[in-house]
């Protein structure tokens, strides 16, 4: 007897976008039709009419805190932004004078404030994803992934920047360092946001989990000194592939957390409480 199995991804998307056991008939339905014979096209095109119709409820009951959550995560961007240009401008004026003389003070000094800038930019992504998160609570993955599809679409304009004049010599590097580190921004933003909606239940994170967020932190905090020792001159490499490398390797690194804090869900709370773990989960 051969046993047919159900398109994963398919499932996998009815579960996690989908409103908790309201899903369950609806899954266990598709997979006994497809067993009995439906295609695979089949089973794509209900799941996802199934979940463009969700969507559809969602927005109508709850379009405005939905509309008001993705915008307000904007504006604190583009505020918190606005505040780092000038608080952090001067760190970047002249570097090409402070190279002279590496190891002086100076040179240390504008060190710390890249460092202070880059802590920035992630506080950054953790704050705006947490905005996001608490103003719409009835569905906050999906307007999570709302929120970084907004990040990815405002990025597209630099990152076409390349295209606009003549290919130079610069131009893949230009273009793989605007892609990394918008992946590198889009992985912080849902790791700070799934953070955020498991705020209740970060203890439970098993042990993997919990060993990739220390590498992927520790790991972006070296790649930012190293970065911003080579602009001062402590660190001398002409070669740009050393440190997008590493910070290709973040962005892979967070997207990876991404996907391990979406998929992972607190056993007993789901158990205890199926339909209110849906809901906050979106």
């Amino acid at each position: 007897m051969n046993s047919r199995v159900a398109p994963r991804a398919a499932t996998w998307l009815l579960e996690r976008l989908g409103s908790g056991s309201r899903f369950e008939p609806l899954i266990g339905d598709l997979i006994e039709q497809f067993a009995s014979g439906r295609g695979r096209s089949w089973f794509w095109h209900q799941a996802l009419g199934a979940l463009a119709n969700h969507i559809l409820q969602v927005l109508r009951a709850h379009a405005l805190s939905f509309i008001a959550a993705v915008l307000a995560g904007c504006a604190l961007n583009w505020l918190w932004q606005f505040g780092c240009s000038f608080a952090f401008q001067s760190v970047y004026v002249d570097l090409a004078a402070v190279k002279q003389h590496p190891w002086a003070f100076g040179a240390f000094a504008r060190l710390a404030g890249m460092q202070a800038n880059m802590a920035a930019e992630y506080a950054l992504c953790f704050a705006s994803a947490w905005l996001v998160t608490r103003l719409h609570r009835a569905h906050q993955r999906t307007v999570l992934l709302a929120f970084t599809a907004v990040i990815i679409a405002q990025s597209l304009p630099t990152i076409a920047q390349p295209f606009d004049g003549a290919p130079d010599s610069s131009f893949g590097v230009s273009l793989t360092t605007h892609v990394i580190l918008t992946a590198l921004r889009v992985a912080c933003t849902l790791v700070g946001g799934l953070l955020a909606i498991r705020t209740r239940s970060l203890a439970t994170l098993d042990r993997w989990t919990r060993r990739v967020a220390v590498l992927w932190l520790t790991q972006m905090l070296i790649t930012g000194l190293l970065f911003a020792a080579r602009r001062v001159g402590e660190l001398s490499y002409a070669r740009p592939e050393g440190y997008l490398s590493l910070y290709a390797m973040g962005a892979v690194g967070g997207l990876y957390l991404a996907v391990l804090l979406w998929r992972e869900a607190p056993v007993a709370s789901v158990a205890a409480h199926p339909t209110r773990f849906g809901r906050e989960g979106g």
